[in-house]
């Protein structure tokens, strides 16, 4: 069996040159992965698009490996900061009501550079670099579980980290499913109330048959 791939860096950027230079190298690599895919990508061409010597990206790169393991880990930093901001702005929302701008935002998140998050999903995880989205997963299962504490008094369920890992795990495979099948579904407002329904139902059924109850027979509920 061949050796792993080494996916970290060989040092990190310290000054403002050697960070635009590394910045640099993974717009690059992003954007060879859009046009070639994974199997088209090499450290002679993203050196050569970011306009550097292969000798320049190697002193922080060793492979495509972890270049491509960056890449991983600077769009999930981004997703992640954009998730936390929207669940510290409903915090003190009932449940009924933060579901809706909670999955809003997995929807947005999802078409953040459609064509990059798309390679990702579909040629990535079959590569050493993909250990980045079961961190990303854990991460986000942590700050969901975090936000399920402080609304424990109005949800019914018993393990309140197996929800929030069962919640993350179901939303963002609905999600991806969308982006490659379905890509008009991210800004369908009915995807968008069948999937606040789904969480709701699964955190509070009491809760959302109460809003079903009110929405009908033509009222707008919390999801319209």
């Amino acid at each position: 069996m061949p050796p792993k791939a080494r996916i970290k860096p060989r040092k990190l950027p310290s000054q403002e040159r050697s960070k635009q230079l590394v910045e640099s190298l993974l717009d690059a690599t992003a954007a060879i992965l859009v046009k070639h895919g994974y199997e088209g990508l090499t450290t002679n061409r993203v050196a050569e698009s970011a306009g550097v010597s292969v000798g320049s990206l190697y002193q922080y790169f060793p492979n495509k490996e972890a270049l491509v393991a960056a890449l991983i880990q600077r769009w999930s930093d981004n997703v992640l900061a954009t998730i936390t901001e929207r669940y510290h702005d409903v915090s003190g929302l009932p449940i009924e009501e933060a579901v809706v701008p909670l999955v809003q935002t997995a929807l947005e998140t999802t078409k953040i550079n459609v064509k990059l998050h798309r390679i990702l999903i579909q040629q990535i995880p079959n590569v050493e670099a993909s250990p980045g989205f079961v961190q990303f997963n854990r991460r986000l299962t942590e700050l969901v579980s975090s936000w399920m504490e402080l609304q424990r008094d109005q949800l019914e369920v018993d393990d309140l980290h197996l929800a929030a890992e069962l919640v993350v795990t179901t939303l963002g495979s609905l999600c991806d499913y969308a982006l490659l099948h379905r890509p008009e579904l991210l800004d369908s407002p009915a995807f968008l109330r069948h999937l606040s329904r789904l969480m709701l139902g699964y955190l509070s059924p009491t809760r959302a048959s109460q809003v079903l109850k009110k929405s009908r027979p033509s009222a707008p509920d919390h999801w319209e």
